[in-house]
Protein backbone atom coordinates (compact mmCIF):
# COMPACT_ATOMS: atom_id res chain seq x y z
CA UNK A 1 0.00 0.00 0.00
CA UNK A 2 1.73 3.22 -1.17
CA UNK A 3 1.91 6.54 0.64
CA UNK A 4 -0.73 8.28 -1.51
CA UNK A 5 -3.28 5.53 -0.93
CA UNK A 6 -2.56 5.32 2.80
CA UNK A 7 -2.88 9.07 3.24
CA UNK A 8 -6.12 9.17 1.22
CA UNK A 9 -7.56 6.27 3.21
CA UNK A 10 -6.71 7.87 6.56
CA UNK A 11 -8.24 11.19 5.59
CA UNK A 12 -11.31 9.46 4.17
CA UNK A 13 -11.88 7.57 7.42
CA UNK A 14 -11.39 10.72 9.47
CA UNK A 15 -13.78 12.79 7.35
CA UNK A 16 -16.38 10.03 7.34
CA UNK A 17 -16.56 10.01 11.12
CA UNK A 18 -16.15 13.76 11.52
CA UNK A 19 -19.05 15.35 13.34
CA UNK A 20 -19.51 12.65 15.95
CA UNK A 21 -18.91 13.48 19.60
CA UNK A 22 -15.27 14.27 20.28
CA UNK A 23 -13.23 12.17 22.67
CA UNK A 24 -11.97 13.01 26.12
CA UNK A 25 -8.41 12.33 24.92
CA UNK A 26 -8.48 15.31 22.55
CA UNK A 27 -7.81 18.94 23.43
CA UNK A 28 -10.87 21.13 22.97
CA UNK A 29 -10.88 23.88 20.36
CA UNK A 30 -8.35 26.60 21.20
CA UNK A 31 -6.78 24.71 24.12
CA UNK A 32 -3.32 23.20 24.22
CA UNK A 33 -0.96 20.94 26.13
CA UNK A 34 2.74 21.85 25.90
CA UNK A 35 5.68 19.95 27.40
CA UNK A 36 9.37 20.76 27.48
CA UNK A 37 11.01 17.38 27.96
CA UNK A 38 14.35 15.63 28.27
CA UNK A 39 15.24 11.99 27.57
CA UNK A 40 18.57 10.25 28.21
CA UNK A 41 20.23 6.85 27.93
CA UNK A 42 23.81 5.73 28.60
CA UNK A 43 24.37 2.13 27.57
CA UNK A 44 27.21 -0.39 27.50
CA UNK A 45 24.98 -3.26 26.31
CA UNK A 46 22.66 -3.87 23.38
CA UNK A 47 20.38 -6.57 21.97
CA UNK A 48 21.82 -8.44 18.99
CA UNK A 49 19.96 -9.79 15.94
CA UNK A 50 19.25 -12.95 17.96
CA UNK A 51 17.72 -10.93 20.84
CA UNK A 52 20.66 -11.68 23.13
CA UNK A 53 22.44 -9.07 25.28
CA UNK A 54 25.98 -8.17 24.23
CA UNK A 55 28.49 -5.58 25.36
CA UNK A 56 29.42 -2.46 23.41
CA UNK A 57 31.50 0.67 23.92
CA UNK A 58 29.59 3.03 26.20
CA UNK A 59 27.24 5.11 24.06
CA UNK A 60 24.79 7.82 24.99
CA UNK A 61 21.86 9.68 23.48
CA UNK A 62 20.38 12.82 25.05
CA UNK A 63 17.25 14.41 23.59
CA UNK A 64 15.73 17.76 24.57
CA UNK A 65 12.36 18.32 22.96
CA UNK A 66 9.17 20.35 22.75
CA UNK A 67 5.87 18.48 22.54
CA UNK A 68 2.51 20.09 21.91
CA UNK A 69 -1.08 19.10 21.28
CA UNK A 70 -3.44 21.83 20.08
CA UNK A 71 -7.19 21.71 19.50
CA UNK A 72 -7.88 22.95 15.98
CA UNK A 73 -11.48 22.02 16.68
CA UNK A 74 -13.22 19.87 19.27
CA UNK A 75 -12.69 16.91 16.97
CA UNK A 76 -9.27 17.55 15.39
CA UNK A 77 -5.93 18.03 17.13
CA UNK A 78 -2.55 19.04 15.76
CA UNK A 79 0.28 17.20 17.55
CA UNK A 80 3.97 17.98 17.28
CA UNK A 81 7.24 16.64 18.62
CA UNK A 82 10.27 18.90 18.04
CA UNK A 83 13.66 17.58 19.29
CA UNK A 84 15.54 20.86 19.19
CA UNK A 85 18.81 19.70 20.80
CA UNK A 86 20.06 16.11 20.52
CA UNK A 87 23.46 14.79 21.50
CA UNK A 88 24.80 11.41 20.34
CA UNK A 89 28.06 10.56 22.05
CA UNK A 90 30.48 7.83 23.12
CA UNK A 91 33.08 7.48 25.85
CA UNK A 92 36.73 7.04 24.98
CA UNK A 93 38.02 3.45 24.72
CA UNK A 94 41.24 3.10 26.72
CA UNK A 95 43.66 0.16 26.81
CA UNK A 96 43.78 -1.68 30.14
CA UNK A 97 47.44 -2.53 29.49
CA UNK A 98 49.08 0.85 28.97
CA UNK A 99 46.22 3.36 29.24
CA UNK A 100 46.57 4.21 25.56
CA UNK A 101 43.47 5.87 24.08
CA UNK A 102 42.35 3.43 21.38
CA UNK A 103 39.36 5.47 20.24
CA UNK A 104 38.77 8.99 21.62
CA UNK A 105 35.38 10.14 22.79
CA UNK A 106 33.01 11.32 20.10
CA UNK A 107 30.04 13.67 20.24
CA UNK A 108 27.54 15.09 17.78
CA UNK A 109 25.05 17.89 18.49
CA UNK A 110 22.16 18.36 16.10
CA UNK A 111 18.41 18.51 15.69
CA UNK A 112 16.41 15.30 15.88
CA UNK A 113 13.70 14.06 13.53
CA UNK A 114 10.47 16.08 13.81
CA UNK A 115 7.02 14.48 14.14
CA UNK A 116 3.82 16.24 13.05
CA UNK A 117 0.45 14.54 13.20
CA UNK A 118 -3.29 15.01 13.08
CA UNK A 119 -5.53 13.17 15.54
CA UNK A 120 -9.23 12.97 14.77
CA UNK A 121 -11.98 11.91 17.17
CA UNK A 122 -14.07 9.12 15.68
CA UNK A 123 -16.82 8.00 18.04
CA UNK A 124 -17.72 6.89 21.55
CA UNK A 125 -18.94 3.42 22.49
CA UNK A 126 -20.26 3.53 26.04
CA UNK A 127 -17.21 4.56 28.12
CA UNK A 128 -14.73 3.93 25.30
CA UNK A 129 -13.41 6.73 23.12
CA UNK A 130 -12.01 6.05 19.63
CA UNK A 131 -9.75 8.26 17.53
CA UNK A 132 -7.44 7.94 14.54
CA UNK A 133 -4.08 9.57 13.87
CA UNK A 134 -1.82 10.21 10.91
CA UNK A 135 1.79 11.06 11.80
CA UNK A 136 4.53 12.30 9.51
CA UNK A 137 8.15 11.98 10.66
CA UNK A 138 10.33 14.56 8.94
CA UNK A 139 14.08 13.79 8.67
CA UNK A 140 15.43 16.97 10.28
CA UNK A 141 18.01 15.03 12.30
CA UNK A 142 21.58 14.13 11.35
CA UNK A 143 21.82 10.66 9.79
CA UNK A 144 25.36 10.90 8.41
CA UNK A 145 27.35 11.28 11.63
CA UNK A 146 30.19 13.54 12.76
CA UNK A 147 31.62 15.60 9.87
CA UNK A 148 34.97 14.30 8.67
CA UNK A 149 36.61 17.71 9.10
CA UNK A 150 35.82 17.60 12.84
CA UNK A 151 37.69 14.32 13.40
CA UNK A 152 41.46 14.01 13.91
CA UNK A 153 41.69 10.33 14.86
CA UNK A 154 41.48 7.51 12.25
CA UNK A 155 39.62 5.09 14.53
CA UNK A 156 36.93 7.66 15.32
CA UNK A 157 36.67 8.40 11.62
CA UNK A 158 35.83 4.73 10.99
CA UNK A 159 32.76 4.89 13.25
CA UNK A 160 31.66 8.49 12.65
CA UNK A 161 28.49 7.36 10.84
CA UNK A 162 27.22 5.68 14.01
CA UNK A 163 26.71 9.08 15.69
CA UNK A 164 23.18 9.83 14.53
CA UNK A 165 20.31 12.02 15.72
CA UNK A 166 17.89 10.85 13.01
CA UNK A 167 17.36 8.11 10.44
CA UNK A 168 17.35 10.27 7.29
CA UNK A 169 14.04 8.97 5.94
CA UNK A 170 10.49 10.32 5.71
CA UNK A 171 7.94 7.97 7.24
CA UNK A 172 4.23 7.98 7.85
CA UNK A 173 2.37 6.21 10.64
CA UNK A 174 -1.35 5.44 10.72
CA UNK A 175 -2.83 4.78 14.14
CA UNK A 176 -6.06 3.81 15.87
CA UNK A 177 -6.40 4.92 19.49
CA UNK A 178 -8.94 3.98 22.12
CA UNK A 179 -9.28 4.74 25.79
CA UNK A 180 -11.60 4.69 28.76
CA UNK A 181 -11.77 6.12 32.25
CA UNK A 182 -12.88 4.22 35.34
CA UNK A 183 -12.64 4.19 39.13
CA UNK A 184 -10.19 1.99 41.04
CA UNK A 185 -10.32 1.96 44.85
CA UNK A 186 -12.45 5.13 44.69
CA UNK A 187 -9.63 6.75 42.66
CA UNK A 188 -9.99 8.10 39.11
CA UNK A 189 -8.10 5.94 36.62
CA UNK A 190 -7.74 5.49 32.88
CA UNK A 191 -6.61 2.99 30.28
CA UNK A 192 -5.68 3.65 26.65
CA UNK A 193 -4.09 1.79 23.79
CA UNK A 194 -2.70 2.56 20.35
CA UNK A 195 -2.29 0.34 17.30
CA UNK A 196 -0.11 1.75 14.53
CA UNK A 197 1.53 0.89 11.22
CA UNK A 198 4.64 2.87 10.26
CA UNK A 199 5.43 3.08 6.54
CA UNK A 200 9.17 3.73 6.17
CA UNK A 201 11.24 4.68 3.13
CA UNK A 202 14.85 4.52 1.83
CA UNK A 203 15.17 0.76 2.36
CA UNK A 204 13.90 0.68 5.95
CA UNK A 205 11.40 -2.03 6.91
CA UNK A 206 7.91 -1.00 7.92
CA UNK A 207 6.88 -1.41 11.56
CA UNK A 208 3.93 -2.40 13.71
CA UNK A 209 3.45 -0.48 16.96
CA UNK A 210 1.31 -1.55 19.92
CA UNK A 211 1.16 0.62 23.04
CA UNK A 212 -0.76 0.16 26.30
CA UNK A 213 -0.97 2.69 29.14
CA UNK A 214 -2.84 2.92 32.43
CA UNK A 215 -2.73 5.44 35.23
CA UNK A 216 -4.17 6.64 38.54
CA UNK A 217 -4.98 10.26 39.47
CA UNK A 218 -4.46 11.03 43.15
CA UNK A 219 -4.84 14.02 45.49
CA UNK A 220 -7.74 15.62 43.63
CA UNK A 221 -6.16 14.84 40.24
CA UNK A 222 -2.96 16.75 41.05
CA UNK A 223 -0.71 13.66 41.13
CA UNK A 224 -0.58 11.09 38.32
CA UNK A 225 1.06 7.66 38.41
CA UNK A 226 1.19 5.73 35.14
CA UNK A 227 2.70 2.65 33.58
CA UNK A 228 2.98 1.69 29.93
CA UNK A 229 4.31 -0.89 27.50
CA UNK A 230 5.34 -0.21 23.88
CA UNK A 231 6.08 -2.96 21.36
CA UNK A 232 7.87 -2.16 18.08
CA UNK A 233 7.91 -5.05 15.58
CA UNK A 234 9.57 -4.99 12.16
CA UNK A 235 7.93 -6.39 9.02
CA UNK A 236 11.38 -7.22 7.53
CA UNK A 237 10.39 -5.91 4.11
CA UNK A 238 13.32 -3.49 3.75
CA UNK A 239 16.68 -4.08 2.13
CA UNK A 240 18.87 -1.65 4.08
CA UNK A 241 21.77 -3.39 5.81
CA UNK A 242 21.59 -3.09 9.58
CA UNK A 243 24.17 -2.78 12.31
CA UNK A 244 24.69 -5.21 15.16
CA UNK A 245 26.14 -2.98 17.87
CA UNK A 246 23.06 -1.16 19.18
CA UNK A 247 21.25 1.86 17.84
CA UNK A 248 18.01 3.81 17.83
CA UNK A 249 18.05 4.24 14.06
CA UNK A 250 18.93 0.78 12.74
CA UNK A 251 16.82 -1.05 10.18
CA UNK A 252 14.69 -3.91 11.61
CA UNK A 253 15.04 -2.52 15.13
CA UNK A 254 12.60 -4.12 17.59
CA UNK A 255 11.85 -3.64 21.27
CA UNK A 256 9.40 -4.09 24.11
CA UNK A 257 9.87 -1.14 26.45
CA UNK A 258 8.21 -0.77 29.86
CA UNK A 259 7.79 2.72 31.33
CA UNK A 260 6.82 4.11 34.75
CA UNK A 261 6.18 7.82 35.18
CA UNK A 262 4.78 10.33 37.66
CA UNK A 263 3.45 13.82 37.06
CA UNK A 264 2.66 16.41 39.72
CA UNK A 265 0.67 19.61 39.16
CA UNK A 266 2.57 22.36 41.01
CA UNK A 267 0.44 25.30 39.93
CA UNK A 268 -2.84 25.77 38.14
CA UNK A 269 -2.52 23.67 34.94
CA UNK A 270 1.29 23.49 35.18
CA UNK A 271 3.52 20.77 36.59
CA UNK A 272 6.54 18.49 36.34
CA UNK A 273 7.03 14.84 35.40
CA UNK A 274 9.69 12.18 35.94
CA UNK A 275 9.97 8.66 34.60
CA UNK A 276 12.08 5.67 33.60
CA UNK A 277 11.87 3.21 30.74
CA UNK A 278 13.62 -0.10 30.08
CA UNK A 279 13.66 -2.50 27.09
CA UNK A 280 12.92 -5.94 28.50
CA UNK A 281 13.25 -7.46 25.02
CA UNK A 282 14.76 -6.17 21.81
CA UNK A 283 16.76 -6.48 18.62
CA UNK A 284 19.48 -4.03 17.49
CA UNK A 285 18.62 -1.61 20.30
CA UNK A 286 20.57 -0.42 23.33
CA UNK A 287 19.80 -2.31 26.57
CA UNK A 288 19.84 0.10 29.50
CA UNK A 289 17.66 2.38 31.59
CA UNK A 290 16.19 5.50 30.00
CA UNK A 291 15.55 8.52 32.22
CA UNK A 292 12.99 11.13 31.24
CA UNK A 293 11.45 14.26 32.70
CA UNK A 294 9.84 17.55 31.82
CA UNK A 295 7.70 20.52 32.68
CA UNK A 296 4.23 20.89 31.20
CA UNK A 297 1.43 23.43 30.78
CA UNK A 298 -2.27 22.97 30.04
CA UNK A 299 -4.13 26.04 28.84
Amino acid sequence: MNLVYKTFLALLISLFFYGNSHGQWLQEKGSAYVKLGTWHILADQHYTTSNQADENATRGLWINSLFFQYGISNNINLVGYLPFLVSAYSYAQVSLVNDEVLIPEGRLYSLGDTDLSLEVGLFKLKSWVFSSSLKFSIPTGNSTGIPEEDIDHPKLLEIRNSFQTGDGEFNQQLGINLGTSYTLWDTPAYFKTNLGYNNRTKGYSDEFHIALETGLQLFENRFLILGSAHLTKSTYNGDLEGQDDGSFFANNLESLALRAETAFELFNNAGISFGVSYPVWGRLVFKDMVYLGGIYLNY
